[in-house]
């Protein structure tokens, strides 16, 4: 009794179990990626792109149509398009390659971000130039054979993966620029299987496949394989950089390294031919001034032109613009003009300090003339003792004979007098300031301010002691 139970109770169970749905053998219809739901190309939406973009409202006087960012998913109607040479298509839902067999004159084709998933319907662009296809489901390259002028190819983030996928780059030995970034390239012999044999090959960009990271020395093996290749991935392949690699393949780690310091000489040299012609053409720019200011001193002087003699340019300074006279010293130094000897109280003989004459012949160069006086030591420098009774013969003859910069000023004349008024006084002498050391012109005219003053009061104290 129980057992019938049991089976009475198990038949409502199978007979509701559900059965796998059958499979559809029927084609599927794509009918509805084209429902009203959805844009479409239509010519009437085309004019309304043209009228809104400012372009012609005859079809086939445009030659660019940008149909971006619309949401198509199929091409129509373009036949009256004949005259398009640049067709923007992308950020779309285009699934397939079709209708473009009226753009006989089309040149750049941009189709990113699509769905396309095989490359056809092609043929008649006899003059396409380049193709974007990046962002799309491409898992192979194919139909590009009768493209003869076409140049650059864009297939990054793609699903290229095989030696096999790639052969269709071949049939375009046109090619010069080829952009594979971030497929699923992974076999390393694709260098010696496909680039290697496309003659024209300039630019390719191939970071981002597991392939790089396979082959060893990667740049340098693709700059010594591909002969003709200027850019890859990143950066430029420099003349330099083929030459290192050349020399690495050739001789190894030591020979790039000699090939290396080669290129670091020539350029080294290639810098100094450069100094030196600057250098040539600065000297001989500075002795054609030199000679023009000669002869022209030499009108004014009443004389004939002619008879200057032409300039010595090894006796002409190019790089501080001086030149080398009659009226200068050897070392380009005007002597030093004085005036006459001081008289009166040491009041006049402050006010009759001795002159400089400037320097002459002044190229005014990018160096002025202090440069070249700061190159004189400290020890060709006159130094003024203030207060030192010691009279300037004596002192001449002790010190030994040295160059006097002209930058200091001769103070040996007027140092006697200023001794002199202080000595005639009652009151004491001011302290003696004393210096080891060459004393700037500041710390001269403070000092010489200080002597005269201290001479002025003794000179006006000893005038009161008379008149009392």
């Amino acid at each position: 009794m129980a057992a019938a139970v049991a089976e009475t109770a198990l038949v409502p169970t199978v007979a509701t179990q559900q059965q796998p749905p059958a499979e559809d053998t029927q084609p599927k219809d794509d009918s509805n990626l084209y429902s009203s739901r959805l844009p479409r190309m239509t010519k009437e939406e085309l004019k309304r792109i043209c009228k809104e973009l400012k372009l012609y409202l005859t079809p086939h006087l445009n030659d660019i149509l940008y149909l971006h960012y619309k949401g198509y998913a199929r091409i129509e109607n373009l036949e009256e398009y004949t005259g398009l040479r640049c067709l923007f298509l992308e950020c779309n839902g285009i699934r397939k390659l079709e209708n473009l067999d009226a753009q006989t004159e089309m040149r750049c084709l941009y189709m990113a971000k699509n769905l396309v998933e095989r490359i056809e319907n092609l043929d008649s662009m006899v003059n396409l130039d380049t193709i974007d296809l990046s962002h799309n489901s491409l898992e192979r390259i194919e139909n590009l054979s009768n493209l003869t002028k076409l140049t650059k190819v864009i297939l990054a983030h793609n699903k290229i993966s095989s030696i096999e996928d790639l052969k269709g780059l071949l049939d375009c030995p046109s090619l010069t620029v080829v952009d594979l970034q971030h497929n699923k390239i992974e076999d390393a012999q694709v260098i010696d299987e496909i680039f290697v044999k496309m003659p024209n090959l300039r630019v390719l960009y191939l970071q981002g496949n597991p392939v790089v990271k396979q082959i060893k020395f990667y740049r340098k093996t693709l700059t010594h394989k591909l002969p003709n290749l200027t850019y890859l991935d990143d950066r430029p392949v420099f003349p330099n950089d083929r030459r290192y690699a050349e020399a690495y393949f050739s001789g190894g780690a030591e020979a790039e390294r000699a090939e290396r310091k080669l290129v670091q000489e020539e350029e080294q040299q290639k810098t100094m031919a450069s100094v030196e012609w600057l250098l040539r053409k600065r000297q001989k720019n500075e002795v054609a001034t030199a000679q023009a200011k000669a002869e022209a001193a030499a009108v004014s002087r009443g004389e004939d032109p002619a008879s200057v003699p032409p300039v010595d340019p090894a006796k002409c300074d190019w790089l501080y613009g001086d030149h080398v006279t009659s009226d200068t010293n050897s070392d380009g130094f005007v002597d030093v003009i004085e005036a006459d000897p001081p008289t009166g109280d040491a009041g006049d003989a402050v006010d009759n300090l001795p002159m400089i004459a400037p320097r002459q012949n002044d190229g005014g160069g990018i160096f002025s003339s202090v440069a070249k006086d700061a190159e004189e030591p400290a020890a060709d420098s006159s130094i003024l003792l203030l207060g030192n009774s010691q009279p300037s013969e004596d002192r001449d003859a002790a010190a030994p004979a040295v160059k006097k910069s002209p930058l200091i000023v001769e103070l040996d004349d007027i140092q006697p007098t200023v001794d002199e008024q202080i000595s005639t006084t009652k009151e004491p002498a001011a302290a003696p300031v004393e210096s080891s050391s060459t004393l700037s012109m500041t710390e001269i005219r403070d000092a010489l301010e200080v002597a005269a003053t201290a001479a002025t009061e003794a000179a006006k104290s000893q005038l009161d002691d008379e008149l009392d």
